[in-house]
């Protein structure tokens, strides 16, 4: 038996480097354009729409004509159209026709707004407008009117409004944290609306060293994005309240429950906008906004505690409610169970532990003598039960039984990781081109993490929904791969987690890429111990 020497480098804790956020893509929004002069001829000029309307139109757009939300928005208009509109008339025309233009959309949403007002009118009367929620809704109901007469260009959100207010008025139907954000919505969107007069106004922007011109675009896609986040809560809330009723047929719509996420959603792209008005706009502007927010907070206020009022109502809706979300949850399930073993088909380069079988076959089995004796070494000890140490690296020459050594700590760490944190390992092999390179030993060791512990595949699904296997071969797949990787490290089920890899200088491809990546992994992720081997190479 030979003993070579064992190079632990134990490695701290470094608190990355922090990382600038990078703006959002930019999108299409033409800045706000002067009328021209209308001059004596028989062609009517071409309509110059409002900053509120083009900017709202421009996120509705967006929403519309994206592949993963276009049925959303149609299924939602529809349902907009049965619910605030006459169902016992049929239309005399194609609504969705209608709706591909911009100034007739908007006149036939101020058509649903006003319809919308007048059924919330009978509503309230139906329940004599007693108790909180009552008078939120006829606070809010008083705000709709206002905003239809002062700014009627914006009457695309303020039709969700409506409807918004009619869930409030059936809360037993919803789900309670659906009720929070369409609160939380509601009593903004005053605020929401006056955005484009209070911000876009060039006396209230703080220009500094860039272009008028260039600020305004910035502050216009920020916003659009806001519009998009709100839209889209209101449109997943409307057809999620809606889709079990018998005269609305709902397309694009998979089972929507994470409503404390959909709202992060917008509260997270509130805070972007204002930490980019606290840069920009005077201070006079941030003044405005902020009574304008104080109000919205005061009638946000005035709903009270929306949760405890309602939790009577909502708890003799519960077992019905579970009932039809067990079913869907378990049909949900069949078809995510058939898409993760997809996933982990196409993943799967190769089995590291049908390699270690092999391996130890080739060799003539595993003898404990072969590496037992490390289990008692102080810098493995160390490595093992010290949180400030978290990589330990064996080097030798070749032939000097590093693949057995790994082979044997692997069976122990098997052993006293049982039931704790999962075990991922990968064996480079020079002779075979396949398992030779950096892309293959990450592909190796995200195989095994995912097969011990599925609640992980999500990481991958979320890049593999849109690429199928050639996410894990093209000619960026190391980007993809190590993205997606350290993801995974960053999940706290990691937690005790352990990886080895084994003859790291027959890493042909890649290795340095492959060395950099576990040096600040080995840095930035402490609660992972990492063991790798090769020969003593320069680098």
């Amino acid at each position: 038996m030979h003993r070579f020497n064992i190079d632990a480098r134990a490695t701290g804790h470094h608190q990355p480097a922090a990382m600038s956020q990078a703006p959002p893509p930019a999108l299409s929004i033409e800045p706000r354009a002067k009328p021209k002069a209308i001059e004596s001829t028989s062609e009517q000029p071409t309509p110059v729409l409002p900053m509120s309307q083009r900017l709202w139109d421009a996120a509705y757009n967006s929403l519309a004509e994206d592949k993963d939300t276009a049925k959303l928005v149609e299924s939602y208009m529809e349902t907009l159209n049965k619910v605030l509109g006459d169902r016992t008339v049929e239309p005399a025309v194609d609504v969705s026709s209608t709706l591909k233009d911009p100034s007739q959309r908007q006149a036939h949403m101020r058509k649903l707004v006003e319809e919308g007002q007048a059924k919330i009118s009978k509503l309230l009367k139906i329940t004599q407008g007693v108790g909180d929620a009552a008078q939120f809704v006829l606070s809010a109901k008083a705000m709709v009117d206002l905003a239809i007469q002062n700014i009627p260009q914006a009457a695309l959100p303020w039709a969700g409004v409506c409807i918004g207010l009619q869930i409030l008025l059936n809360p037993a139907e919803a789900i309670e944290s659906n009720l929070a954000g369409i609160v939380h919505v509601i009593s903004r969107m005053d605020w929401y609306c006056a955005l484009t007069e209070h911000i876009l106004s060039q006396n209230n922007i703080v220009v500094g060293k860039e272009s008028f011109k260039s600020v305004q675009l910035q502050l216009e896609n920020r916003i659009v994005e806001l519009y998009k986040a709100l839209l889209l809560y209101q449109m997943k809330s409307v057809c999620s309240f809606y889709r079990h009723k018998t005269w609305i047929v709902l397309r694009g719509l998979a089972k929507v429950d994470d409503w404390d996420a959909y709202l992060k959603s917008v509260t997270d792209t509130e805070a972007t906008l204002q930490t980019d008005l606290n840069q920009f706009n005077s201070q006079h502007t941030k003044s405005l906004l902020g009574k304008l927010v104080e109000k919205a907070e005061e009638r946000k206020a005035l709903l009270g505690d929306i949760h405890q009022a309602l939790q009577s109502s909502i708890a003799v809706q519960e077992k019905t409610h579970k009932a039809v979300q067990d079913g869907n949850t378990l049909r949900k399930e069949i078809h995510r169970d058939e898409k993760d073993t997809q996933c982990l088909q196409d993943l799967r380069l190769t089995d590291p532990r049908d390699d270690k079988k092999r391996i130890q076959n080739t060799k003539g089995g595993l003898l404990r003598d072969a590496y037992h004796w490390i289990l008692d070494n102080s810098e493995f000890q160390q490595w093992r039960n010290s949180l400030d140490s978290n990589l330990l690296w064996i080097k030798g020459d070749p032939g000097k039984g590093k693949t057995m050594l790994l082979c044997g700590i692997i069976d122990e760490l098997q052993k006293s990781t049982s039931g704790t944190g999962p075990l991922s390992f990968f064996f480079c092999q020079a002779t075979n081109e396949q398992i030779s390179n950096a892309p293959a030993i990450l592909r190796g060791l995200i195989y095994m993490l995912l097969d011990q512990q599925p609640s992980l595949i999500p990481h991958v699904r979320k890049k593999y929904k849109h690429a199928g296997k050639a996410l894990f071969e093209d000619a960026n797949r190391w980007v993809a791969l190590s993205e997606i990787f350290k993801n995974i490290l960053q999940d706290p089920s990691l937690e005790g987690a352990y990886l080895v890899i084994d003859a790291l200088d027959e890493c042909i491809s890649g290795r340095r890429e492959l060395l950099e990546f576990i040096v600040e992994m080995t840095s930035t992720v402490p609660h992972v111990k990492w063991i790798v081997s090769s020969r003593n190479w320069p680098d």
